[in-house]
């Protein structure tokens, strides 16, 4: 009888078959895990690449409306202005050209004054207040220097960042007081609780008003520069003798008038001058007076 501690040699071949079955079987998992990993691992790349192609070509995404402001507030806000005298042939002319120019550069005119003398030999002199983009200010001022003679030019430009930073932030801090007050007024029980809060509500939004109509003139100021145009026409030079017989007669006549006025009231003025200072006059020629009758018996006394 076999005995059970040592087996037999049926049972080492059975134990040696299953054991090489096990072996091949593990390795045949192994070899599939490889193959699923490797297909996992080209999968996954080739998504990787396909997925930074589409961000490639994907649209860049816009800046939050912080960034935006933030930069916005660091670009100088100026308010140009811009002064030229221009001598030009004709006034009329150069308004023309000047009015053509104006609409080109789409701009507009907020004050026009034409003063012409009356006299034959006045300068006609026509002042404008121009208003202009401000990108097409430099273009501007460069063809009107081609109108005429240039006799003055000046430009000046003023920084008001903070001053619209400052005014923006008063509008904002009014319209919540404004958001407030109008929660507090539905809120409201009493009639006279009612008319205190809609008072200070009239107040507010009155104060909102006139800081929006600053905040609009300060934009309007900075997005379109202002130019102050003057046009000189040059001196008449008509002859004295085409001018009308009875025009030089009555200037004339003026003339004289006023010269026989002016000197009867420098003689009347002489006169009172010479009342108010008559008694000194009458001490001085008694002084004279005694002064020579003095020197006269001191020479009739040494004589004798």
């Amino acid at each position: 009888m076999t005995p059970l501690t040592q087996p037999t040699k049926s049972a080492r071949i059975s134990i040696a078959r299953v054991g090489f079955l096990s072996l091949l079987g593990a390795f045949f998992l192994v070899s599939c895990a490889g193959e699923n990993l490797a297909n996992l691992e080209e999968a996954s790349t080739e998504q990787s690449q396909e997925l930074a192609s589409q961000v490639a070509e994907s649209p860049p995404v816009p800046e939050s409306p912080t960034a935006a402001v933030e930069l916005t507030a660091t670009t100088p806000k100026l308010i140009k202005k811009a002064a030229i005298t221009l001598v030009v042939e004709s006034s009329e002319d150069s308004i023309d050209v000047v009015s053509e120019l104006i609409e080109t550069q789409q701009g507009y005119v907020i004050d026009f004054q034409d003063d012409k003398s009356q006299s034959s030999r006045g300068r006609q002199i026509v002042s404008m207040q121009i208003r202009v983009p401000q990108n097409k200010l430099d273009e501007t001022l460069e063809r009107l220097t081609t109108f005429g003679t240039v006799k003055s030019q000046s430009l000046t430009a003023e920084d008001v960042s903070e001053q619209l930073v400052d005014v923006q932030a008063r509008l904002r801090n009014l319209r919540k007081q404004e958001e407030l007050i109008t929660q507090i007024m539905e809120r409201s029980g009493s009639v006279g609780e009612v008319l205190q809060v809609a008072q200070e509500l009239s107040n507010i939004r009155e104060s909102i008003e006139r800081i929006d109509a600053q905040f609009k003139n300060l934009q309007t100021q900075i997005n379109y520069s202002t130019i102050y145009l003057k046009l000189e026409a040059p001196i008449a030079s008509a002859p004295e003798l085409d001018r009308p017989l009875g025009l030089q007669v009555r200037e004339t006549w003026e003339s004289s008038s006023r010269a026989a006025v002016n000197l009867t009231f420098g003689l009347l003025k002489l006169g009172i001058w010479l009342l108010s200072f008559s008694p000194y006059f009458v001490l001085l020629a008694v002084g004279l007076y005694g002064y020579k009758r003095f020197q006269n018996r001191r020479g009739e006394a040494s004589d004798r």
